[in-house]
């Protein structure tokens, strides 16, 4: 069984379905921009499933080196963009376009590379993560919504207490990620918001990125 045609055709499906309820429903079409996108994708994968997507352009096959060193220099400058924002509340418009310029750098590795390295191509996307989570951070003071201030309040009563108050939220009946948090707080004197970011959030973009490589691997039977 070829899944990655099979999940292809099911998502082909989805997009379609999701798109009508959500535009039914929601009375929304901007909806219809990110199933539209999405079935966009699925179609064009499936219309090249059969065909050898390794394309030969010898040419212009740069080595491991040019990429990691596009990639550096982009993830360099991103940072940049990001420090030297003048609205200190919006991502700029530069941050986005180099974000989107070094995922070109990772595809067209990807695609064109003479020797690719899933290990270092992996690091990449993992780097993306974290920056993409970092920088949307970046540009509040403090964590915003409701759910976020209670595990703050519940974070800052632990470092605050040593222990952990049954009376704080009902978040103090699940205190794994709290514990670890207050933790990493107390060890390095960051902030709540920056403790979660690298205690948990780092994490979460490590391991979700390992799991969905290796599902990739598992589907298309390669290493």
């Amino acid at each position: 069984v070829e899944y990655d045609v099979l999940l292809s055709k099911v998502g082909i499906v989805v997009s379609i379905v999701l798109g009508i309820v959500t535009f039914i429903y929601l009375d929304n079409p901007s909806y219809l921009l990110v199933f539209g996108t999405a079935l966009i994708a699925f179609i064009f994968y499936l219309s090249q499933a059969r065909v050898n997507f390794k394309l030969n352009i010898s040419s212009n096959k740069f080595s491991s080196r040019s990429y990691d060193i596009l990639f550096v220099l982009v993830y360099t400058l991103c940072i940049v963009a990001l420090y030297m924002r003048q609205d200190i509340y919006t991502r700029p418009l530069e941050f986005i376009i180099l974000i989107s310029l070094m995922n070109a750098i990772t595809a067209a590795e990807i695609l064109f590379s003479a020797n690719p390295k899933p290990k270092k191509i992996l690091i990449k996307i993992m780097l993306f993560g974290v920056i993409w989570l970092l920088s949307s951070l970046s540009v509040y003071p403090t964590v915003i919504g409701v759910d976020p201030f209670l595990h703050n309040l519940t974070v800052n009563e632990i470092t605050a207490d040593g222990y952990i108050s049954p009376f704080t939220s009902s978040y103090s009946e699940l205190p794994i990620s709290h514990l670890i948090i207050s933790l990493f707080s107390v060890l390095t004197n960051f902030s709540y918001k920056w403790s979660s970011a690298f205690a948990i959030g780092v994490m979460q973009v490590i391991i979700n990125s390992l799991i969905i490589f290796l599902i990739g691997k598992r589907i298309f039977n390669t290493r």
